[in-house]
């Protein structure tokens, strides 16, 4: 073998090596470094006393998130039996700008303070001096620069950074070989 292919194929053997240790050690960073944001549950209790049939009462409390947060999951986690009335209800962040519970997940909360109003109609059927509550949940996954913290983001941008590394080691290759090819 020549100097020539000697030091061609060295070079394609160096490039090739570049390209996969380039890529195994994004992957490993993209895959073994992404910790997922892990969701934290807000639970508010309402507790409307003692009812009369037919009435219909109105509570708020307010909660507050520190950073800017998706809803993962909102609902009602304990009731009355539905035969004693129905509750609805919803989340303002600011003066007019109320959602209901099941239309909550997948919207983003801004960071600040938040309120959790709930409508209690109570059954005609109910007999007086019955005590009536409900607890609602929220579920929250904190967000930055508008992308969940998954993890998903991060690896998608390493794979994406480690493919671009494969490609330029592929058109190093091709062109040592186009090299190679116009010596001969």
């Amino acid at each position: 073998m020549s100097a020539d292919a000697r030091t061609g194929s060295r070079r394609r053997r160096l490039a090739l090596a570049a390209a996969l240790a380039t890529l195994a050690t994004a992957l490993f960073a993209g895959v073994g470094f992404s910790a997922p944001a892990s969701a934290t549950s807000v639970e508010i209790a309402f507790d409307f006393g003692t009812v009369l049939p037919g009435e219909v009462r109105t509570a708020e409390q307010t909660f507050d998130t520190p950073v800017m947060a998706a809803v993962a999951d909102a609902d009602l986690i304990a009731s009355m039996p539905s035969d004693l009335g129905t509750f609805a209800g919803e989340v303002c962040t600011g003066t007019a700008d109320c959602v209901a519970f099941d239309a909550l997940p997948g919207r983003i909360l801004p960071a600040g303070s938040h309120v959790v109003r709930v409508t209690l109609v109570v059954a005609d059927t109910v007999s007086q001096g019955a005590r009536l509550s409900s607890t609602w949940r929220l579920s929250l996954v904190e967000r930055t620069n508008s992308l969940v913290e998954t993890g998903s983001a991060a690896q998608f941008g390493t794979a994406a950074a480690a493919l671009l590394a494969l490609g330029a080691g592929v058109l190093l290759l091709a062109a040592v070989s186009r090299r190679r090819g116009e010596r001969s």
